[in-house]
């Protein structure tokens, strides 16, 4: 159940279709990119819907084409398969608080760091540990059992949200950092960080009520 709620935050800021030259994932589908993931089934599916359409690029194309991929069952359950194996299982996301989960989720397919997910969560304990002056250190070991469970358990989870999310801003700026011409998609970047914030506290709000 957590997974399917966590995935609803990821679709909305993964969207569609997208073949930005200027993306190093140049082609992707829902976020997973054709050249760090070139072997995933779904390419054989998307390839099939591009060439029976005639797609060409267009931006008309390019609505057709996300319409008819968003109807396949098929590619759409490849989808699901591919983050919750790659990213959610390495975190052990069933594991977790709904809202802590999808914040996870969202933030390590946008890093890229699908192993590391753990590591944030021990890193954002820590930080609300040391805001609440308690200096009994969890190890930041990225295997999250039943110490990390635990003591995020004692934590607010607002807090813990909020160091998790800044983990995530202070890393897309060392990107930047590093690579300067990245500073075009940091807008897009505080966008998407943004909205799945807001759809993560509007899931919360609809299984409170």
């Amino acid at each position: 159940m957590s997974f399917d709620l966590a995935f609803e935050v990821l679709e909305l800021a993964e969207g569609g279709y997208a073949d930005n030259p200027l993306d190093e994932g140049k082609e992707t589908y829902k976020g997973i990119s054709r050249r760090w993931h070139p072997t995933w089934e779904g390419w054989y599916i998307i390839d099939s819907v591009k060439n029976y359409i005639g797609y060409d690029g267009t931006d008309e194309a390019k609505r057709e084409l996300n319409e008819q991929l968003e109807g396949n069952y098929a590619l759409q359950q490849l989808v699901r398969e591919f983050y919750k194996k790659n990213y959610w299982d390495k975190f052990n996301g069933d594991n977790l608080p709904f809202e802590i989960g999808a914040k996870l989720l969202e933030q390590s397919v946008l890093l890229g760091t699908g192993g590391k997910g753990a590591l944030h969560l021990q890193k954002a304990i820590n930080l609300e540990k040391q805001r609440i002056g308690d200096y009994n250190y969890i190890k930041e070991d990225g295997v999250i059992g039943k110490g990390t469970l635990g003591e995020l358990n004692k934590l607010n989870k607002n807090f813990i949200l909020k160091w998790l999310t800044l983990i995530q801003e202070s890393e897309l700026l060392q990107e930047i950092f590093d690579k300067p011409q990245k500073i075009i998609f940091y807008q897009g970047w505080k966008n998407r960080i943004n909205k799945s914030l807001k759809k993560i506290a509007e899931i919360q709000g609809d299984r409170l009520s």
